[in-house]
């Protein structure tokens, strides 16, 4: 499943802390529970681990469906 954040957007949410949650969900056009998720799954990592982790669910889905 394909996140609805591109990555610089994504980049860019995350150097947004001093703003509301609201404003940023409504900005991105996503839900404060999506927010939450991904600010649980991604909130201590640096950006390059983001990339690689995304890289290597791409592969496992990839390497799954053949």
């Amino acid at each position: 499943m394909k996140d609805p954040l591109q990555r610089s957007q994504i980049d860019k949410a995350r150097g947004e802390k001093s703003r509301d949650v609201n404003m940023i969900c409504w900005e991105y056009g996503i839900s404060d529970a999506k927010y939450s998720n991904w600010k649980n799954k991604y909130g201590d990592m640096e950006m390059s681990e983001i990339r690689r982790l995304k890289e290597l669910e791409e592969v496992c889905w990839t390497w799954l469906r053949s």
